[in-house]
């Protein structure tokens, strides 16, 4: 193209020496038409740089997503193998599952896996309980959280409408957004982000204490926080602090019957709760964070244990924010 320009800018001139207007208007005309050509030019070689780089940006994310992707399998596998080590006939915060170490991996990143048995909380879920037992006591617990953090109190029907979707002509509003029912549980706790009288606190308390990855509260005393029970249990309130002090003292409740022995609980009480505790675990939050170069990736997955043989499987794989998801 630069060579064709200079041929072109020296024949005009060889043929119109002596013509001294017409050729500096033909002169203009042809320096304009190179930088109107040169320009062009250029746009075309940053708009070829701009789609280098995008596509660069896409492979590096395709990459990273893949190595992700393979991260995840490998905290499941090993998940597994020490599931099927484990011979014990009840889950302890002293299994070796509950304590992976941050790992390092290839370009310099760390994979760290926090392991939370699902029913080390109450189900959210059971508000829509076919038990009329069970979905009254998880009401009860939802209304005495909402209660000790001073929420708002529509925050319990909100949660009923959005689950059960009877009442479409009222749509949830929230950020200037109209969310309309559901008609369905709960699929992740980020949902609840959605009901307008939701606040940071009251949802950090609530992901603190409920999941909504199964249905069917029954409490592993192993991993429940005392509060948590209390919220399910309160008439039991004040045995569930010597459970607390028994678990940690010995690696845990080895089984169910030692809990009247351990507090003493007379025997129709203890008959009365005894369906909603458990020492044992099927569904695991696996919650995997990767950080690359300072910038956090983070992987929630639902997993379903198989108490027969030790093996798991994936449920559930979402990719997020830091937060609880189930």
């Amino acid at each position: 193209m630069i060579r064709y320009l200079r041929r072109h800018i020296r024949f005009s001139s060889q043929h119109a020496p002596h013509q001294h207007a017409p050729w500096r208007s033909q002169r203009g005309t042809v320096l304009l038409s190179v930088l109107i050509i040169l320009a062009i030019a250029m746009t075309i070689v940053v708009a070829m740089a701009a789609s280098s780089s995008q596509v660069f940006k896409s492979v590096s994310t395709l990459q990273h997503q893949y190595q992700s992707s393979i991260y995840s399998r490998t905290i499941i596998n090993a998940l597994s193998a020490a599931f099927q080590l484990d011979t014990n006939n009840h889950d302890s915060a002293d299994d070796i599952w509950t304590s992976l170490p941050p790992l390092p991996a290839e370009d310099n990143s760390i994979i760290s896996a926090t392991i939370l048995p699902l029913n080390s909380r109450i189900s959210l879920n059971d508000i829509f309980s076919t038990d009329p037992l069970l979905k009254q006591r998880v009401r009860n617990s939802i209304e005495q959280l909402v209660a000790d953090m001073e929420g708002n109190v529509n925050f319990i029907d909100e949660l009923y409408l959005w689950g059960e979707g009877k009442d479409t002509d009222k749509p949830l509003y929230t950020n200037q957004k109209t969310y309309s029912n559901t008609g369905k549980p709960f699929t992740t706790l980020a949902e609840i982000r959605l009901l307008p009288s939701i606040t940071p606190e009251l949802y950090d308390k609530i992901s603190e204490n409920f999941n909504v990855g199964t249905k069917g509260s029954q409490l592993n005393i192993n991993f429940a926080s005392q509060y948590t029970m209390e919220l399910l249990l309160p008439e039991l309130s004040i045995y569930i602090e010597q459970w607390i002090e028994y678990r940690n003292e010995n690696g845990g409740i080895p089984n169910i019957s030692q809990l009247q022995e351990v507090a003493n609980i007379p025997t129709d009480l203890y008959s009365q709760n005894i369906r909603f505790l458990s020492v044992k675990s099927n569904n695991f939050y696996v919650k995997l964070s990767i950080s690359r170069s300072g910038v956090n990736e983070n992987f929630h997955m639902l997993v379903r244990r198989d108490l027969s043989s030790g093996s798991i499987s994936l449920q559930r794989y979402i990719e997020g924010n830091n937060e609880h998801y189930f």
